[in-house]
């Protein structure tokens, strides 16, 4: 914000937004360091405080207050290498998001007294997020080609979903395609109970519009890591009562009968 006298308005708006955001951003750091004691930090919350960087990023990139908008943007790269596996969280790490959230802080009260904060400040900081990225760990080839899913499937995945199926894979999840056709007048709410469900047995990777066709209907594949029981996870998904769903098990672990089961709804007269 290289005049922060003018547009006071401005001002007062970029600071109430910039302000929830980081105080979100904390709130989240605090979590992934304590879910990081608990066995890993979660891929939702990964998700979470990525997307509240690179909010920041677009807020500050609006408003002109480059000192923001620079260090957000290194954040978002550290917090992108973490969602893709490419480097652990460990006590520097931590250290390092504790400091941009008080580097935004600072930054915020300079804004907030009407004086032009600078990037160079905060050089410090910059050069310890450098250190972070050149030190990613770039993980082996992703073991996804293992799974029994169609080509075209596989060759749509994003880095993101490639990475959250080979670490369910590392966990020794089983890996599902759950095929749904579902009927064209009542798809979404069937789709938001089903991807629901889903997430609440494990983890929905990716919902991907399938290559077949029902007819009347629309047809999606969904691909999740089930962290429970094989029956149970059956069970959940059965009883939505929508017609015509198919569960698969893709990864090479998987059974070799059966293979694929489907589960209908039943009606009692």
């Amino acid at each position: 914000m290289s005049e922060p006298g003018d547009g006071r308005g401005a001002s007062r708006e970029f600071l109430a937004e910039a302000s929830e955001i980081v105080e979100a951003m904390a709130d989240g750091f605090s979590i992934l360091d304590e879910q990081r004691h608990k066995g890993g930090a979660k891929p939702r919350q990964l998700n979470d405080v990525f997307r509240a960087a690179h909010s920041l990023k677009g807020l500050a990139g609006m408003f002109g207050v480059e000192a923001i908008g620079g260090l957000a943007h290194q954040l978002e790269n550290v917090l992108d290498q973490l969602r893709l596996g490419r480097t652990t969280i460990d006590d520097e790490l931590m250290q390092v998001l504790y400091g941009c959230t008080d580097a935004f802080q600072r930054i915020l009260g300079d804004v907030r007294a009407g004086t032009t904060p600078s990037a160079d400040a905060f050089a410090a900081l910059s050069a310890r997020i450098d250190a972070v990225l050149a030190g990613e760990d770039p993980k082996s080839a992703h073991p996804t080609a293992s799974l029994a899913l169609p080509s075209e499937a596989l060759s749509v995945l994003t880095e993101y979903e490639e990475h959250r199926l080979s670490q369910n894979l590392r966990d020794g999840n089983a890996i599902f395609r759950i095929h749904a056709p579902l009927e064209l007048d009542s798809f979404e709410d069937a789709l938001n109970r089903l991807t629901e469900t889903v997430s609440q047995i494990g983890e929905l990777v990716t919902t991907l519009p399938s290559t077949s066709t029902s007819g009347t209907g629309i047809t999606f594949d969904l691909v999740a890591a089930v962290t429970i029981p094989e029956s149970e996870a059956r069970a959940a998904i059965e009883a939505l009562g929508i017609d015509g769903v198919t569960l698969e098990r893709v990864d090479k672990q998987a059974p070799e009968a059966p293979a694929k089961v489907e589960l209908s709804a039943s009606t009692d007269d």
